[in-house]
């Protein structure tokens, strides 16, 4: 199958997993009894657990739909749908183990599952290869990179460039108030502050003048992230950005009050910072994983 129509494929396939799954729980919420009474299966006690599962598996219809959109941004949902997708038939081959349900309540099985096995696997692994595609495309560009930096400042003096994680990432909140606090130690060095950012609706020059004012430093929005990867910035996996570690430090970082917001851009590209002059890269920072923080309070000090 050409490359084309596997596309077409998945987007009328996620489409229409979207549009059964929101049928089904409206089924389900608005006639709670009727599918246990066709398939011969007794009704729960509280049908109204019941009720709640349909308006779940609706709500994922609604993911699935936004998905089909862009699968390779949102493979998270695809993910996850899958993997419910997958333990529904484990926990009915369970319940029927048991007695609970009759063979007959399979049916469900077969529509709200496993039929949607392919095509959510096609999906993934079209992620998964545009993904490597990507990676092999991130090579260190420095020059591109003075480039860019000279075009937004004309000063000789040093820039300093932050390449931040998706607007609404806690950590690209946690960054800003970094440079809050250390913002005097950086105007005392003569570095031009410049922010390279995901966001291209304007939202994250807001939320930066909460943190920075509206003075000393400059935005520049990359949606396509041509920025990142000419700073050598990659992609990076599921357990580089939602590792334990990270949801440790994320979770610390919303009781700290940083907080969550939408996602505004690419949620698996790392954060990096550079040290430019005109000679040409002073220093240069990488993260490894979406938690690593910024070295700022070293450079201010060693550099």
């Amino acid at each position: 199958m050409k490359e084309q129509n596997v596309s077409k494929f998945i987007f009328w396939s996620l489409v229409a997993a979207g549009l059964y799954n929101i049928l089904w729980g409206a089924w389900v919420i608005f006639f709670p009894a009727l599918s246990f009474t066709l398939l011969g299966a007794e009704p729960p006690r509280y049908l109204e657990l019941w009720q709640c599962i349909g308006m779940i598996v609706g709500v994922y219809g609604l993911g699935y739909i936004i998905a089909a959109s862009n699968p390779n941004r949102h493979w998270p949902i695809v993910l996850v749908g899958l993997l419910g997708k997958i333990f529904g038939p484990i926990g009915f081959i369970k319940a029927l183990y048991d007695g609970v349900f009759p063979l007959s309540f399979g049916i469900n099985i077969i529509f709200n599952d496993l039929i949607w096995w392919v095509p959510f696997l096609m999906a993934l692994k079209g992620a998964y290869k545009n993904w490597q595609e990507e990676e092999d495309d991130v090579k260190m560009d420095v020059e591109k990179v003075m480039n860019v930096v000279n075009e937004h400042f004309d000063s000789n003096d040093p820039k300093l460039m932050l390449a931040l994680r998706h607007h609404g990432c806690t950590f690209t909140r946690e960054a800003l108030n970094s440079l809050k606090q250390l913002k005097d130690e950086i105007n005392e060095k003569c570095w031009k502050l410049l922010l390279v950012n995901m966001d291209s609706s304007g939202e994250f020059d807001d939320m930066a003048k909460k943190y920075l004012g509206k003075e000393g430093w400059a935005s520049i929005s990359d949606p396509d992230r041509s920025i990142y990867k000419s700073m050598g910035l990659r992609r990076g996996g599921i357990t580089e950005v939602l590792g334990p570690k990270d949801c440790i430090r994320g979770f610390s970082g919303i009781v700290k009050g940083y907080g969550i917001g939408p996602l505004r851009g690419d949620g698996m590209q790392l954060a990096g910072m550079m040290l430019i002059d005109q000679s040409g890269l002073r220093a240069n920072f990488q993260a490894n994983s979406s938690s690593d923080p910024f070295p700022l309070k070293k450079w201010v000090k060693e550099l």
